[in-house]
């Protein structure tokens, strides 16, 4: 089982501390103690988030077969995310906060803009 980092939230302020390779990943589990809902609600919206499409699972993600969907040993940041948007708990509320307070915070550094200029078929970029 990959596990990686903690969050911890505490009333009013999250605290992210990515593991040793720079990743956040949590257990179902700990991220049932994390937003304060049951295992069983986090494992059913995480199956509802791969079922949707809205995020993919990495190629190196341990997974165990649960009906027809593959579901992850432990999840990354865009699954944490996406739970933390489809909860509703105090811990889930303060979550969403956190994020989109990053999201509108200026950084102190500017980002430089990606200039793609292409010629012939368009294609993807992940």
């Amino acid at each position: 089982m990959k596990r990686s980092g903690r969050i911890t939230i505490d009333d009013s302020r999250v605290i992210v501390e990515p593991g040793s390779d720079g990743e956040i990943r949590l257990t179902h589990w700990e991220l049932a103690q994390l937003l304060g809902v049951y295992t069983a609600t986090i494992t059913a919206n995480i199956r509802a988030i791969i079922r949707s499409g809205a995020v993919r699972l990495p190629l190196d993600c341990p997974v165990t077969p649960m009906g027809n969907t593959l579901m992850p040993e432990s999840v990354g940041m865009d699954i944490i995310i996406a739970l933390a948007f489809r909860l509703d708990s105090p811990a889930a509320d303060t979550f969403r906060k956190w994020v989109i307070g990053k999201a509108m915070t200026k950084s102190s550094s500017p980002i430089k803009p990606h200039i793609i200029i292409g010629c012939g078929s368009v294609k993807e970029v992940n």
